[in-house]
């Protein structure tokens, strides 16, 4: 049995939004899915098993039933055709979600023993509704609260604006292209908020000697590499007089030392 928590990043593509629509159903009960993929993850972020693509079969008339701008956008990408010869069933594809998390040892979710698979995604509520709606077996499978990493997006757009130049994304609207950006968006703020557990960060003390050492070309040089520089004075570092120092700056002053050889990279780096 796998220990401890798993992400399961998933991304659905439908036929419209989930709220309420103008003849008072729910978009997240009315409209059909087309499409769900699915990536697991351990709790650094590697990820497990492989990629999990599934097309669901939907008829005619379930089609026609869809929004507009949904059925310009997944006609275009060619998602409606595969629709139409895919032979899987809405509850075919539920139930492979889960028998693809039981092959990787993830249980169903246990507050008790904390282990199992939290759901992950950018925007991940409106999932959860088409799941709590239509596939109910894999929502309960899972923790009843989820990662959303929009919400992140969202903090650093106001705390953390230069990490904005990290992020690349295409939106696609393919769930599977979807959901590996979403994690690579994800690592971003992972690193630059917790910092990546793997990286091996010297001490602040060792962090201030190097700094100390620093000469103005040196400065200039790390300036425009890293977006940093030492207020020799103060023993302060900047990130593009952002404000004091914070852990991207402190993973560029760890990679500044390791090109020195102050310190060494770690097993896991030297391995990457």
């Amino acid at each position: 049995m796998s220990k401890g928590i798993s992400f399961l990043w998933l991304d659905y593509e439908t036929g419209g939004l989930n709220g309420r629509l103008e003849n008072g159903e729910l978009g997240m009960e009315y409209y059909p899915i087309f499409e769900v993929a699915a990536i697991v993850t351990d709790s650094k972020l590697n990820q497990i098993g492989e990629p999990l693509r599934l097309v669901i079969h939907q008829s005619e008339e379930s089609i026609a039933k869809s929004h507009q701008w949904a059925l310009n956008t997944h006609t275009e990408s060619g998602l409606l055709d595969e629709v139409r010869s895919s032979k899987l069933s809405l509850k075919d594809a539920e139930h492979a979600i889960i028998s693809h998390l039981q092959t990787l040892d993830i249980p169903p979710y246990n507050r008790k023993e904390q282990i199992g698979a939290i759901l992950s995604g950018s925007s991940i509520m409106f999932d959860r509704t088409y799941m709590m709606c239509q596939m109910p077996e894999l929502n309960d499978y899972l923790h009843y609260r989820q990662l959303d990493v929009s919400a992140f997006n969202i903090a650093a757009r106001v705390f953390r604006p230069e990490l904005a130049g990290q992020i690349k994304k295409e939106y696609k609207h393919e769930a599977l292209a979807d959901i590996q950006e979403t994690i690579d968006e994800f690592k971003v703020y992972r690193d630059a908020l917790f910092g990546d557990p793997d990286r091996n960060i010297p001490s602040d003390k060792d962090m201030l000697n190097f700094l100390d050492e620093l000469n103005a070309d040196q400065n200039q040089r790390y300036k425009s590499n890293y977006g940093w520089q030492v207020d020799i004075n103060h023993n302060r570092v900047s990130l593009n007089d952002m404000g004091p120092c914070n852990h991207g700056v402190r993973f560029a002053i760890a990679d500044a030392m390791v090109k020195h050889e102050i310190v060494k990279l770690s097993s896991n780096e030297g391995d990457s």
